[in-house]
């Protein structure tokens, strides 16, 4: 079994936070809405850093556009849809 060394915590949050401006996704209302939990913040967080996809979410988030679609290879994208429909149902 491969083990891949984790990336930088920094370099993930930030890639994290925009895929979620990518996805309309505000990340301040849910926390403040109390549907995300700091330890699952944490835990997507960490789960990013241990994507072999890096490289071409990088590129994905270059060409994205404002309401597109989370990339099927995000390794969040099933915590974000939750997020997204949590979020939607607050407004």
């Amino acid at each position: 079994m491969k083990h891949l060394a984790l990336g930088s915590v920094q370099d993930h949050t930030m890639l994290l936070q925009n895929m979620g401006k990518v996805i309309e996704v505000d990340f301040a209302a849910v926390f403040d809405s109390e549907s995300l939990e700091q330890e699952d913040w944490s835990g997507m967080v960490t789960s990013c850093r241990g994507c072999e996809w890096v490289g071409g979410c990088r590129k994905w988030l270059r060409a994205a556009k404002r309401g597109d679609e989370c990339p099927m290879q995000c390794r969040n994208r099933a915590a974000l849809a939750g997020l997204s429909a949590k979020q939607g149902a607050l407004a």
